[in-house]
Parts: C-alpha cells; structure tokens; sequence
C-alpha cells in the first residue's frame, strides 16, 4: 500500500484582512438577513450553493480553502459553473477569493431587488409571532423534495406568495 503524502494546508491568511466578516448576534447559524433582507433573491442557484458550501467550511472568519475540484465534487457543479459562480459572489460582494483562499464578507447592502416585500414567513402583524402562511411542501417535477434554490427561486418569481 503506497503511503499518502502530506500535504500542508495552506496558511490561513485573509484575501482582505481589513474585511473580516461579523456575524449578528441571532438564533440561526446562518444568517437570517440573506432571507429577510432578500439577498438570496439576487444570486443564482449555482451562487447559492457555492455561498452556503462556504459558510459550512469556513471558520469563525468565513475563511476556507477547498479546491475546485473538491467543491465540484460537493456541488455537482463544473468547472464553468464553479468559476462562474464565484465570479457572480465576487461581483456583488459576497466574498473574496485568491487562490485557494476563499474569504466570506458581510453581507452587502443591496441597493433595490425584485424580491417581495414581505417574505411568506414573516409575521402578518408587527409583534405578531404567527406567520401570515404556512408554506407548502415544495416538490420537484418528478415528485421529489425541491432543492432550497429552486424553492427560493420560485418564491421570489411569484411575488413571495405560496
């Protein structure tokens, strides 16, 4: 059996040290704004994917180094795909990236987006605890469980109704 050889992780160094993200003090471990404050709405399915992959490998920073191709492998996604959607994270400011490292930011402020003003499970009062709907089980076109970006996608398309 041939050894495996070691392989020293890469240094752990900040694509932009003077942008650390901070996590809000809340219940979620992932940010509850990318729903509430509809930033889920502008990004793709393949930017959604690669964002919640990183949030779940990064540390206390939002820093990760997986390879490309390991990410494909997670994703299910190609190469183009992959470059594509680190592209889009990238142009709107989602996170930073130089070889191998990937850096998460703080969520961007977002100037205007086509997303519903009161997301589906948002309380129909204010103070109120109750959501205005429950949501329906989301299936796909062959009767499987949707994925979260199909489900997100379709929400925002139709006005946040389901």
């Amino acid at each position: 059996m041939k050894p495996i050889p070691f392989r020293r992780p890469p240094s752990k160094l900040p694509v932009d040290p003077s942008r650390i993200r901070s996590m809000p003090a809340q219940f979620a471990p992932i940010d509850r704004r990318l729903i509430y404050d509809r930033h889920l709405c502008v990004l793709t399915h393949a930017q959604m994917a690669l964002y919640l992959f990183l949030h779940c490998v990064g540390d206390a920073a939002g820093l990760s180094y997986y390879s490309d191709e390991r990410i494909c492998q997670f994703l299910r996604l190609g190469d183009a795909a992959l470059r594509e959607a680190r592209q889009g994270l990238i142009q709107q400011q989602f996170i930073l990236y130089r070889r191998p490292m990937y850096q998460l930011l703080d969520l961007p402020q977002l100037v205007s987006t086509s997303c519903p003003v009161n997301p589906p499970c948002a309380p129909s009062e204010p103070g109120s605890s109750r959501p205005s709907q429950s949501p329906r089980k989301s299936v796909g076109a062959n009767g499987e469980a949707a994925v979260i970006g199909e489900i997100i996608s379709q929400w925002c398309s139709l006005g946040g109704q389901v």
